[in-house]
């Protein structure tokens, strides 16, 4: 069964016990990103990166905060290794890094918010929010902003006192449709965001 999971400051503790040989698999694949070579080193990739990563996911779900965001997921919402190279220049056939999706459904397939962890070459990336939402849900979150500014400005204080910020994608140059009638509203700017997003980085475990 999934587990709920949070990303916050204490859970990411978790990330400190990542063992730095996860990383050596994903050095190797930089270098040789090729089906063969992929291949013969497919235990490596399983017991060296993978599973330290999907018991990374396993802590963040075990975390007292877990219960802050109601999201769940684990190894069945991680994605693919393998790249779609079908209308791709870069014919490579494997990302060099690993990521997975936490929804409220347990599924990839969400139109709420979401975390997003992934584990790279450089280190790792942990963000929650609400990306590139289809537009009647993004909607509703705008309707939300118009009615509730107060909460929408304690919420922004909030990230603010956590040093995070709240990401908005690429703004739209305009009102969005219906809500041209907000643009002097306090969060006007923030109307017009696709996404609203928050990260933090993670340090390369070496």
């Amino acid at each position: 069964m999934a587990k709920k999971t949070a990303v916050t400051d204490e859970p990411l503790a978790a990330w400190a016990k990542m063992p730095a040989g996860a990383f050596r698999f994903l050095d190797g694949l930089a270098e040789n990103n090729e089906r063969a070579w992929f291949q013969a080193n497919q235990d490596a990739y399983k017991n060296q990166t993978r599973l330290p990563f999907i018991a990374f996911l396993d802590a963040l779900s075990d975390s007292p905060e877990a219960q802050a965001l109601p999201v769940f997921g684990g190894s069945h919402t991680m994605f693919r290794i393998n790249r779609d190279v079908r209308f791709a220049k870069d014919k490579t056939p494997y990302n060099t890094h690993l990521s997975a999706i936490l929804t409220p459904t347990g599924e990839k397939d969400e139109s709420g918010g979401i975390v997003y962890v992934q584990m790279g070459l450089d280190g790792g990336l942990a963000a929650a929010g609400f990306y590139m939402l289809p537009t009647p849900r993004l909607n509703e979150l705008r309707r939300r902003i118009v009615d509730r500014p107060g909460d929408f400005t304690k919420a922004l204080q909030k990230l603010k006192r956590a040093k995070l910020e709240l990401d908005p994608g690429e703004p739209l140059k305009r009102m969005p449709r219906g809500f041209e009638e907000h643009a002097d509203h306090a969060h006007a700017d923030w109307l017009r965001a696709k996404s609203l997003v928050t990260s933090v980085r993670l340090t390369r475990r070496d």
